[in-house]
């Protein structure tokens, strides 16, 4: 069983990975380590939008997150699922000091670091975030998937590049 805060002073939700129901359970909070957060906040099930609610919460609570997800980010010997979930959390956040991370995850071997590093340099917004994804929207060599997201992402930007690109 893994079980998560839903709410820190009523109950956790308890998952069973070989029972697609859940169900509700009190117990003691997990310790905050930033793989069980990032778990928590990949979690695709039946309460996916409660488990990232409540793991955002709780990253936004360490200190320094922005630098140790970064870190996670960087680090090819992590699992590709927990660097790509590093990358959307570092979205959420909007941490502009995790531009270089994202940058250089936009080459990553996998596809959802990819794709997740792209979604949140476009959720960053700042003018240096969206230059870096700028590329990837004419870039016909990447999958259609990505190169929607990073659209998607450049919509709402004033850059003329970026608008030159999506009159296209």
């Amino acid at each position: 069983w893994q079980w998560w805060e839903v709410n820190r002073d009523d109950f956790l939700l308890v998952i069973s990975p070989e029972d697609p129901l859940a169900r509700y359970e009190r117990k003691a909070p997990p310790p905050d380590s930033l793989a069980s957060l990032l778990d928590l906040v990949g979690y695709e099930g039946q309460f996916s939008t409660l488990s990232k609610e409540v793991g955002m919460r709780r990253l936004k609570a360490i200190p320094d997150v922005a630098g140790e997800l970064s870190k996670i980010l960087k680090d090819r010997k992590a699992p590709a699922p927990q660097r790509a979930w590093a990358a959307y959390a570092l979205g959420e956040l909007r941490a502009e000091t995790a531009l270089p991370a994202l940058k250089e995850a936009l080459r990553d071997r996998d596809a959802d670091v990819r794709g997740f590093s792209a979604l949140a340099l476009g959720k960053i917004g700042t003018p240096e975030a969206l230059k870096a994804i700028l590329p990837l929207a004419s870039d016909v060599r990447i999958a259609d998937d990505l190169r929607c997201l990073v659209l998607l992402c450049l919509a709402p930007s004033t850059l003329p590049e970026a608008r030159k690109i999506l009159r296209a």
